[in-house]
């Protein structure tokens, strides 16, 4: 799970949904400067790991 969360773009994904949870994926991609579908798979590789399940309790 940390070796996921490891990565600077998961980390940087999980600051903006901690701060603003209802940012969709393509707000998501604009901030970072990535593409729609490398956005879409970092979330999906954070949801396996269930780390977006700890932002809900923030």
């Amino acid at each position: 799970m940390l070796n996921l969360a490891g990565n600077e773009n998961r980390l940087k994904l999980i600051y903006l949904l901690k701060e603003e949870a209802d940012l969709c994926v393509c707000d998501l991609s604009d901030i970072l400067g990535m593409t729609i579908p490398a956005a879409s798979q970092h979330l999906r590789k954070l949801c396996i790991t269930e780390m977006l399940v700890l932002i809900q309790f923030r």
